[in-house]
């Protein structure tokens, strides 16, 4: 009797399922929703730092989550 090897899933697809959790979604949605509002109005720059917090704080806890 042996077992038979599981298939493991790529790395990338792994990564791809942290980055795109129920929570990351919407922390993504709501940095795309800040960047098009930094777009529409260019004279407030918190649109766009509050943008690159989020994608910035999806991607750290993305990585951590896959290593």
């Amino acid at each position: 009797n042996s077992l038979t090897e599981k298939k493991s899933t790529p790395w990338y697809i792994r990564l791809l399922k942290e980055m795109t959790g129920p929570f990351a979604l919407l922390l993504w949605i709501g940095s795309i929703l800040c960047f098009i509002g930094y777009f529409l109005d260019m004279s407030d720059m918190s649109n766009l730092y509050l943008g690159i917090v989020l994608a910035l704080a999806v991607l750290v806890s993305g990585f951590f989550g896959f290593f």
